[in-house]
């Protein structure tokens, strides 16, 4: 598509995972909604630190070793922290998480 410019079929961009899934229009925004809702149901602290994560690989052309430490240290963070914890007993449990943000 970035040397052609020419648009993909949809099911294409589907059937290769560039897109998730796709709704009629009038559709769209009780699908974006329930997306969204699913999304404040995980770990606050998760969240924060994947859009961190996310934000420092974006702008990183060549990963250099300061960033690559960083990027590490939040994914340590993450495993360290009581809502991993929460995330696997409540798995185990069959149940949702109670995410504390901590």
């Amino acid at each position: 598509m970035l040397f052609t410019a020419q648009p993909l079929p949809v099911k294409r961009l589907v059937d290769r995972g560039i897109v998730s899934q796709t709704v009629p229009a009038d559709r769209l925004e009780s699908v974006t909604l329930s997306i969204a809702e699913q999304i404040s149901r995980n770990s606050p602290l998760v969240m924060s630190l994947l859009k961190e994560e996310i934000r420092l690989l974006s702008i990183s052309h060549n990963l250099g070793p300061e960033t690559f430490e960083r990027v590490q240290a939040m994914r340590r963070q993450i495993y360290d922290s009581a809502d991993y914890q929460e995330g696997i007993r409540a798995f185990l449990d069959k149940r949702s998480p109670d995410f504390q943000g901590k």
